[in-house]
């Protein structure tokens, strides 16, 4: 949960309505894409499969 609300860098959730995030560590980026990074950042390998 929170995958487009949560700062890779600094882990803070913001809670913003509009497509762009800005964090206040100053890290920014779509909203989406963010998202997307947050996903894949929390999936780990198990033996030959990659798994979220």
């Amino acid at each position: 949960a929170y995958t487009s609300q949560r700062c890779p860098i600094c882990g803070n959730i913001h809670h913003a309505n509009d497509r762009n995030y800005t964090c206040k560590c100053g890290f920014h980026t779509h909203r989406d894409l963010l998202g997307a990074r947050n996903i894949c950042n929390s999936t780990e390998y198990v033996g030959n499969r990659h798994t979220a």
